[in-house]
Protein backbone atom coordinates (compact mmCIF):
# COMPACT_ATOMS: atom_id res chain seq x y z
CA UNK A 1 0.00 0.00 0.00
CA UNK A 2 1.32 3.45 -0.95
CA UNK A 3 0.42 5.48 2.12
CA UNK A 4 1.32 8.82 0.56
CA UNK A 5 -0.96 8.29 -2.44
CA UNK A 6 -3.76 7.13 -0.16
CA UNK A 7 -3.33 10.22 2.03
CA UNK A 8 -3.52 12.47 -1.04
CA UNK A 9 -6.70 10.75 -2.25
CA UNK A 10 -8.30 11.16 1.18
CA UNK A 11 -7.46 14.87 1.32
CA UNK A 12 -8.86 15.38 -2.19
CA UNK A 13 -12.15 13.75 -1.19
CA UNK A 14 -12.72 15.63 2.05
CA UNK A 15 -12.46 19.12 0.56
CA UNK A 16 -8.63 19.45 0.71
CA UNK A 17 -6.63 20.66 3.71
CA UNK A 18 -8.54 23.96 3.86
CA UNK A 19 -11.71 22.09 4.85
CA UNK A 20 -10.18 20.40 7.92
CA UNK A 21 -10.99 21.97 11.28
CA UNK A 22 -9.22 19.21 13.26
CA UNK A 23 -8.32 15.55 12.91
CA UNK A 24 -6.97 12.59 14.85
CA UNK A 25 -7.06 8.79 14.67
CA UNK A 26 -7.96 5.78 16.80
CA UNK A 27 -6.94 2.13 16.38
CA UNK A 28 -8.46 1.74 12.90
CA UNK A 29 -10.00 5.03 11.77
CA UNK A 30 -9.06 8.54 10.71
CA UNK A 31 -11.42 10.95 12.47
CA UNK A 32 -12.02 14.36 10.88
CA UNK A 33 -13.97 17.42 11.91
CA UNK A 34 -14.67 19.23 8.66
CA UNK A 35 -15.65 22.85 8.18
CA UNK A 36 -18.04 21.88 5.38
CA UNK A 37 -19.22 18.26 5.94
CA UNK A 38 -20.93 18.19 2.53
CA UNK A 39 -17.49 17.92 0.90
CA UNK A 40 -16.95 14.52 2.54
CA UNK A 41 -17.17 12.36 -0.61
CA UNK A 42 -18.12 8.97 0.81
CA UNK A 43 -18.80 7.33 -2.55
CA UNK A 44 -15.31 8.03 -3.91
CA UNK A 45 -13.60 7.18 -0.63
CA UNK A 46 -15.31 3.78 -0.45
CA UNK A 47 -14.08 2.97 -3.95
CA UNK A 48 -10.48 3.78 -3.01
CA UNK A 49 -8.17 0.81 -2.50
CA UNK A 50 -6.96 0.78 1.10
CA UNK A 51 -10.13 2.29 2.54
CA UNK A 52 -12.52 -0.16 4.19
CA UNK A 53 -15.42 2.22 4.58
CA UNK A 54 -16.64 5.57 5.86
CA UNK A 55 -18.89 6.59 8.73
CA UNK A 56 -20.47 9.90 9.69
CA UNK A 57 -21.05 10.05 13.44
CA UNK A 58 -22.39 13.32 14.79
CA UNK A 59 -20.10 16.13 13.66
CA UNK A 60 -17.28 13.72 12.93
CA UNK A 61 -16.40 12.15 9.58
CA UNK A 62 -14.53 8.86 9.85
CA UNK A 63 -12.46 6.98 7.28
CA UNK A 64 -11.89 3.31 8.16
CA UNK A 65 -8.33 2.27 7.28
CA UNK A 66 -7.58 -0.69 9.53
CA UNK A 67 -4.27 -1.52 11.24
CA UNK A 68 -2.33 0.76 8.83
CA UNK A 69 -4.12 3.87 10.08
CA UNK A 70 -1.02 5.25 11.86
CA UNK A 71 0.98 5.23 8.60
CA UNK A 72 -1.76 7.02 6.67
CA UNK A 73 -2.18 9.52 9.51
CA UNK A 74 1.55 10.29 9.44
CA UNK A 75 1.44 10.91 5.68
CA UNK A 76 -1.56 13.24 6.05
CA UNK A 77 0.28 15.12 8.77
CA UNK A 78 3.37 15.42 6.54
CA UNK A 79 1.29 16.68 3.61
CA UNK A 80 -0.46 19.25 5.78
CA UNK A 81 2.87 20.36 7.22
CA UNK A 82 4.24 20.94 3.70
CA UNK A 83 1.13 22.93 2.85
CA UNK A 84 1.69 25.08 5.94
CA UNK A 85 -1.31 23.73 7.88
CA UNK A 86 -0.18 22.50 11.30
CA UNK A 87 -3.61 21.59 12.62
CA UNK A 88 -3.87 17.96 13.86
CA UNK A 89 -5.70 18.22 17.18
CA UNK A 90 -5.54 22.02 17.06
CA UNK A 91 -7.77 24.35 15.08
CA UNK A 92 -6.89 25.15 11.51
CA UNK A 93 -5.74 28.77 11.73
CA UNK A 94 -6.97 29.54 8.21
CA UNK A 95 -10.46 28.17 8.79
CA UNK A 96 -13.63 29.96 9.73
CA UNK A 97 -15.97 27.63 11.59
CA UNK A 98 -19.58 28.00 10.58
CA UNK A 99 -22.23 29.18 13.02
CA UNK A 100 -23.91 25.78 12.78
CA UNK A 101 -20.80 24.06 14.20
CA UNK A 102 -20.87 26.39 17.22
CA UNK A 103 -24.42 25.46 18.17
CA UNK A 104 -24.91 23.26 21.21
CA UNK A 105 -26.10 19.75 20.35
CA UNK A 106 -25.91 16.18 21.58
CA UNK A 107 -23.74 15.30 18.56
CA UNK A 108 -21.30 18.01 19.59
CA UNK A 109 -21.10 16.54 23.11
CA UNK A 110 -20.29 13.09 21.71
CA UNK A 111 -17.73 14.57 19.33
CA UNK A 112 -16.09 16.46 22.21
CA UNK A 113 -15.85 13.39 24.43
CA UNK A 114 -14.44 11.36 21.54
CA UNK A 115 -11.88 14.08 20.77
CA UNK A 116 -10.73 14.20 24.39
CA UNK A 117 -10.40 10.47 25.05
CA UNK A 118 -9.17 9.13 21.69
CA UNK A 119 -5.64 10.67 21.92
CA UNK A 120 -4.93 9.09 25.34
CA UNK A 121 -6.01 5.54 24.40
CA UNK A 122 -2.51 4.43 23.37
CA UNK A 123 -1.11 5.19 26.83
CA UNK A 124 -4.04 3.54 28.64
CA UNK A 125 -3.97 0.46 26.38
CA UNK A 126 -0.21 -0.01 26.75
CA UNK A 127 -0.38 0.30 30.53
CA UNK A 128 -3.37 -2.05 30.74
CA UNK A 129 -1.51 -4.72 28.74
CA UNK A 130 1.49 -4.37 31.08
CA UNK A 131 -0.90 -5.04 33.96
CA UNK A 132 -2.23 -8.15 32.18
CA UNK A 133 1.32 -9.44 31.61
CA UNK A 134 2.19 -8.91 35.29
CA UNK A 135 -0.89 -10.87 36.39
CA UNK A 136 -0.17 -13.75 33.97
CA UNK A 137 3.52 -13.97 34.87
CA UNK A 138 2.71 -13.90 38.60
CA UNK A 139 0.01 -16.57 38.26
CA UNK A 140 2.34 -18.87 36.32
CA UNK A 141 5.16 -18.37 38.80
CA UNK A 142 7.50 -16.80 36.21
CA UNK A 143 7.47 -13.54 38.19
CA UNK A 144 7.88 -13.52 41.95
CA UNK A 145 5.20 -11.76 43.94
CA UNK A 146 6.39 -8.42 45.47
CA UNK A 147 9.69 -8.65 43.61
CA UNK A 148 11.42 -5.47 42.45
CA UNK A 149 10.57 -6.26 38.82
CA UNK A 150 6.91 -6.69 39.68
CA UNK A 151 6.95 -3.44 41.66
CA UNK A 152 8.39 -1.49 38.72
CA UNK A 153 5.93 -3.02 36.24
CA UNK A 154 3.03 -2.32 38.62
CA UNK A 155 3.74 1.37 39.06
CA UNK A 156 4.41 1.78 35.34
CA UNK A 157 1.03 0.19 34.54
CA UNK A 158 -0.65 2.47 37.12
CA UNK A 159 1.00 5.65 35.83
CA UNK A 160 -1.52 6.74 33.14
CA UNK A 161 -4.43 6.11 35.50
CA UNK A 162 -2.82 8.06 38.35
CA UNK A 163 -1.88 10.98 36.07
CA UNK A 164 -5.09 10.74 34.05
CA UNK A 165 -6.06 14.37 34.77
CA UNK A 166 -2.79 15.55 33.21
CA UNK A 167 -3.29 13.57 30.00
CA UNK A 168 -6.93 14.62 29.79
CA UNK A 169 -5.99 18.26 30.42
CA UNK A 170 -3.75 18.21 27.34
CA UNK A 171 -6.26 16.56 24.99
CA UNK A 172 -9.16 18.62 26.40
CA UNK A 173 -7.18 21.85 25.94
CA UNK A 174 -6.50 20.92 22.32
CA UNK A 175 -10.19 20.11 21.79
CA UNK A 176 -11.40 23.33 23.46
CA UNK A 177 -8.88 25.45 21.47
CA UNK A 178 -6.81 26.35 24.52
CA UNK A 179 -3.01 26.44 24.87
CA UNK A 180 -2.23 22.75 25.65
CA UNK A 181 0.67 23.61 27.97
CA UNK A 182 -1.58 25.88 30.03
CA UNK A 183 -4.10 23.07 30.13
CA UNK A 184 -1.46 20.64 31.40
CA UNK A 185 -0.42 23.14 34.06
CA UNK A 186 -4.00 23.21 35.37
CA UNK A 187 -4.06 19.41 35.40
CA UNK A 188 -0.71 19.17 37.20
CA UNK A 189 -1.65 21.66 39.91
CA UNK A 190 -4.71 19.54 40.81
CA UNK A 191 -2.46 16.57 41.70
CA UNK A 192 0.57 18.44 43.05
CA UNK A 193 2.23 16.50 45.93
CA UNK A 194 1.81 19.47 48.28
CA UNK A 195 -1.92 19.67 47.55
CA UNK A 196 -2.28 15.89 48.04
CA UNK A 197 -0.51 16.25 51.37
CA UNK A 198 -3.04 18.93 52.38
CA UNK A 199 -5.89 16.61 51.38
CA UNK A 200 -4.39 13.81 53.47
CA UNK A 201 -4.10 16.04 56.55
CA UNK A 202 -7.72 17.11 56.10
CA UNK A 203 -7.25 20.58 57.60
CA UNK A 204 -9.58 23.44 56.65
CA UNK A 205 -8.07 25.48 53.82
CA UNK A 206 -9.01 28.74 52.11
CA UNK A 207 -7.81 30.90 49.21
CA UNK A 208 -8.15 34.64 50.00
CA UNK A 209 -10.89 33.69 52.42
CA UNK A 210 -12.71 31.42 49.94
CA UNK A 211 -13.07 27.87 51.36
CA UNK A 212 -11.16 25.20 49.44
CA UNK A 213 -12.84 21.80 49.15
CA UNK A 214 -10.09 19.22 49.67
CA UNK A 215 -10.86 16.54 47.10
CA UNK A 216 -8.56 13.96 45.50
CA UNK A 217 -8.32 14.47 41.75
CA UNK A 218 -5.91 11.69 40.81
CA UNK A 219 -7.49 9.18 38.40
CA UNK A 220 -10.57 11.39 37.97
CA UNK A 221 -12.22 12.35 34.68
CA UNK A 222 -15.07 14.84 35.07
CA UNK A 223 -13.41 17.59 37.21
CA UNK A 224 -10.47 18.26 34.90
CA UNK A 225 -12.61 18.28 31.74
CA UNK A 226 -14.92 20.88 33.31
CA UNK A 227 -11.91 22.92 34.50
CA UNK A 228 -10.33 23.01 31.04
CA UNK A 229 -13.65 23.85 29.40
CA UNK A 230 -14.08 26.91 31.64
CA UNK A 231 -10.38 27.80 31.32
CA UNK A 232 -10.68 27.92 27.52
CA UNK A 233 -13.11 30.83 27.87
CA UNK A 234 -11.04 32.50 30.60
CA UNK A 235 -7.98 32.34 28.34
CA UNK A 236 -9.88 34.05 25.52
CA UNK A 237 -11.05 36.74 27.98
CA UNK A 238 -7.48 37.22 29.24
CA UNK A 239 -6.31 37.61 25.66
CA UNK A 240 -8.80 40.44 25.08
CA UNK A 241 -7.94 42.19 28.37
CA UNK A 242 -4.16 42.02 27.86
CA UNK A 243 -2.47 44.91 26.01
CA UNK A 244 -0.52 43.70 23.01
CA UNK A 245 2.83 44.90 24.37
CA UNK A 246 2.61 42.76 27.53
CA UNK A 247 0.23 40.03 26.35
CA UNK A 248 2.97 37.38 26.32
CA UNK A 249 3.15 37.19 30.13
CA UNK A 250 -0.07 38.92 31.21
CA UNK A 251 -2.40 36.54 29.36
CA UNK A 252 -1.21 33.33 31.12
CA UNK A 253 -0.93 35.23 34.43
CA UNK A 254 -4.56 36.39 34.31
CA UNK A 255 -5.71 32.93 33.20
CA UNK A 256 -4.02 31.28 36.18
CA UNK A 257 -5.09 33.90 38.75
CA UNK A 258 -8.72 33.50 37.70
CA UNK A 259 -8.62 29.71 37.36
CA UNK A 260 -6.94 28.91 40.72
CA UNK A 261 -9.98 29.82 42.86
CA UNK A 262 -12.42 28.57 40.24
CA UNK A 263 -10.66 25.19 40.00
CA UNK A 264 -10.08 24.53 43.70
CA UNK A 265 -13.15 26.21 45.18
CA UNK A 266 -15.92 25.72 42.63
CA UNK A 267 -15.43 23.69 39.43
CA UNK A 268 -13.24 20.92 40.90
CA UNK A 269 -15.63 20.21 43.81
CA UNK A 270 -18.67 20.30 41.49
CA UNK A 271 -16.94 17.89 39.13
CA UNK A 272 -16.10 15.66 42.07
CA UNK A 273 -19.75 15.57 43.14
CA UNK A 274 -20.80 14.69 39.59
CA UNK A 275 -18.18 11.93 39.48
CA UNK A 276 -19.34 10.57 42.83
CA UNK A 277 -22.95 10.45 41.62
CA UNK A 278 -21.82 8.52 38.53
CA UNK A 279 -19.83 6.14 40.76
CA UNK A 280 -22.87 5.54 42.97
CA UNK A 281 -25.02 4.73 39.94
CA UNK A 282 -22.40 2.28 38.63
CA UNK A 283 -21.98 0.78 42.11
CA UNK A 284 -25.73 0.23 42.34
CA UNK A 285 -25.72 -1.68 39.07
CA UNK A 286 -22.40 -3.52 39.45
CA UNK A 287 -22.95 -4.71 43.01
CA UNK A 288 -26.72 -5.26 43.19
CA UNK A 289 -27.53 -6.00 39.54
CA UNK A 290 -24.25 -7.14 37.95
CA UNK A 291 -26.02 -8.67 34.95
CA UNK A 292 -27.52 -5.38 33.67
CA UNK A 293 -24.40 -3.67 32.25
CA UNK A 294 -23.16 -6.73 30.31
CA UNK A 295 -26.64 -7.16 28.80
CA UNK A 296 -27.02 -3.50 27.78
CA UNK A 297 -23.54 -3.06 26.38
CA UNK A 298 -23.44 -6.52 24.88
CA UNK A 299 -26.69 -5.88 23.00
CA UNK A 300 -25.76 -2.45 21.67
CA UNK A 301 -22.00 -2.87 21.22
CA UNK A 302 -22.20 -3.72 17.48
CA UNK A 303 -24.20 -0.56 16.80
CA UNK A 304 -21.96 1.63 18.95
CA UNK A 305 -18.78 0.24 17.36
CA UNK A 306 -20.27 0.49 13.88
CA UNK A 307 -20.59 4.27 14.29
CA UNK A 308 -17.21 4.61 15.98
CA UNK A 309 -18.62 5.85 19.28
CA UNK A 310 -17.36 3.02 21.50
CA UNK A 311 -14.62 5.20 23.03
CA UNK A 312 -17.17 7.86 23.91
CA UNK A 313 -19.50 5.40 25.61
CA UNK A 314 -17.07 3.06 27.34
CA UNK A 315 -13.83 4.77 28.35
CA UNK A 316 -15.26 7.35 30.83
CA UNK A 317 -17.58 4.75 32.40
CA UNK A 318 -14.92 2.04 32.62
CA UNK A 319 -12.38 4.37 34.24
CA UNK A 320 -14.98 5.57 36.74
CA UNK A 321 -16.05 1.99 37.56
CA UNK A 322 -12.47 0.76 38.04
CA UNK A 323 -11.64 3.72 40.28
CA UNK A 324 -14.74 3.01 42.39
CA UNK A 325 -14.63 -0.80 42.65
CA UNK A 326 -11.42 -2.03 41.07
CA UNK A 327 -13.39 -3.77 38.30
CA UNK A 328 -16.07 -3.06 35.70
CA UNK A 329 -18.94 -5.07 34.22
CA UNK A 330 -19.03 -3.21 30.90
CA UNK A 331 -16.10 -5.15 29.43
CA UNK A 332 -17.83 -8.57 29.64
CA UNK A 333 -20.74 -7.21 27.58
CA UNK A 334 -18.39 -5.97 24.88
CA UNK A 335 -16.53 -9.30 25.01
CA UNK A 336 -19.75 -11.18 24.20
CA UNK A 337 -20.48 -8.86 21.29
CA UNK A 338 -16.89 -9.05 20.07
CA UNK A 339 -16.96 -12.86 20.04
CA UNK A 340 -20.17 -12.73 18.03
CA UNK A 341 -18.62 -10.27 15.59
CA UNK A 342 -15.59 -12.54 15.30
CA UNK A 343 -17.92 -15.39 14.33
CA UNK A 344 -19.58 -13.17 11.73
CA UNK A 345 -16.17 -12.17 10.36
CA UNK A 346 -15.27 -15.85 9.88
CA UNK A 347 -18.58 -16.41 8.11
CA UNK A 348 -17.85 -13.49 5.78
CA UNK A 349 -14.37 -14.90 5.10
CA UNK A 350 -16.00 -18.13 3.90
CA UNK A 351 -18.38 -16.46 1.44
CA UNK A 352 -16.48 -13.36 0.30
CA UNK A 353 -14.98 -13.37 -3.22
CA UNK A 354 -12.75 -10.33 -2.59
CA UNK A 355 -9.30 -11.76 -1.71
CA UNK A 356 -8.16 -8.76 0.36
CA UNK A 357 -11.46 -8.53 2.22
CA UNK A 358 -11.49 -12.31 2.70
CA UNK A 359 -8.01 -12.20 4.24
CA UNK A 360 -8.90 -9.30 6.53
CA UNK A 361 -12.15 -10.95 7.66
CA UNK A 362 -10.36 -14.23 8.42
CA UNK A 363 -7.69 -12.41 10.42
CA UNK A 364 -10.28 -10.43 12.40
CA UNK A 365 -12.39 -13.53 13.01
CA UNK A 366 -9.55 -15.81 14.15
CA UNK A 367 -8.04 -13.23 16.51
CA UNK A 368 -11.33 -11.51 17.51
CA UNK A 369 -9.36 -8.31 17.04
CA UNK A 370 -10.35 -5.14 15.16
CA UNK A 371 -13.57 -6.68 13.94
CA UNK A 372 -14.82 -3.15 13.21
CA UNK A 373 -12.62 -3.29 10.09
CA UNK A 374 -15.04 -5.83 8.64
CA UNK A 375 -18.18 -3.80 9.39
CA UNK A 376 -16.97 -0.86 7.32
CA UNK A 377 -17.56 -2.87 4.15
CA UNK A 378 -20.20 -5.33 5.22
CA UNK A 379 -22.27 -4.47 8.25
CA UNK A 380 -23.40 -1.08 7.05
CA UNK A 381 -23.51 -1.72 3.30
CA UNK A 382 -24.45 -5.41 3.04
CA UNK A 383 -26.02 -5.85 6.52
CA UNK A 384 -25.45 -9.62 6.26
CA UNK A 385 -23.53 -10.17 9.50
CA UNK A 386 -25.66 -7.73 11.44
CA UNK A 387 -28.93 -9.44 10.49
CA UNK A 388 -27.43 -12.81 11.35
CA UNK A 389 -27.18 -11.89 15.00
CA UNK A 390 -30.44 -13.60 15.86
CA UNK A 391 -32.71 -12.97 18.80
CA UNK A 392 -32.01 -16.54 19.87
CA UNK A 393 -28.46 -15.62 20.78
CA UNK A 394 -29.46 -12.75 23.01
CA UNK A 395 -32.34 -14.74 24.52
CA UNK A 396 -29.83 -17.45 25.50
CA UNK A 397 -27.38 -14.84 26.77
CA UNK A 398 -30.01 -13.12 28.92
CA UNK A 399 -31.18 -16.44 30.33
CA UNK A 400 -27.65 -17.62 31.12
CA UNK A 401 -26.80 -14.36 32.90
CA UNK A 402 -30.04 -14.56 34.82
CA UNK A 403 -29.43 -18.11 35.98
CA UNK A 404 -25.74 -17.34 36.69
CA UNK A 405 -24.47 -20.17 34.51
CA UNK A 406 -21.05 -20.15 32.93
CA UNK A 407 -20.33 -17.02 30.88
CA UNK A 408 -18.59 -19.23 28.37
CA UNK A 409 -21.92 -20.74 27.36
CA UNK A 410 -23.31 -17.24 26.82
CA UNK A 411 -20.34 -16.35 24.62
CA UNK A 412 -20.75 -19.59 22.69
CA UNK A 413 -24.45 -19.08 21.96
CA UNK A 414 -23.81 -15.55 20.68
CA UNK A 415 -20.85 -16.68 18.62
CA UNK A 416 -22.38 -19.76 16.99
CA UNK A 417 -25.66 -18.01 16.19
CA UNK A 418 -23.88 -16.26 13.32
CA UNK A 419 -23.58 -19.57 11.49
CA UNK A 420 -27.24 -20.63 11.93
Amino acid sequence: MNYKELAEKILNNIGTSKNIESYTHCATRLRFNLIDPTKFNQDELKKTNGIMGTVVSGNQQQVIIGPDVQHVYNEIRNLLSKLGNNISLEKNPSSEVSKESKKFSFDKILDTISGIFTPILAAITGAAMIKVIVILLTMTGLLKDKSQTQTILNFVSDTPFYFLPVMLSYSAAAKFKMNPMMGMLLGLMMIHPKYLEMVKLGENMSFFGIPVTLATYTSTVIPIILIIWVASYIEKLSDKLSPKSIRFFLKPLLTLLIMIPLAFCMIGPLGTIAGQLLEKMLNLLQINYPWTLPIIFGAFAPVVIMFGMHYVVTIPLVITAINANGFDMIGPGFLVANMGQAGAALAIALVSKDKDFKSMSASSGLTANRTCNVWGKSEIEKTFPFRSLKWTAWRNYLWNCRSKKSCFWAYWTCNTSYFH
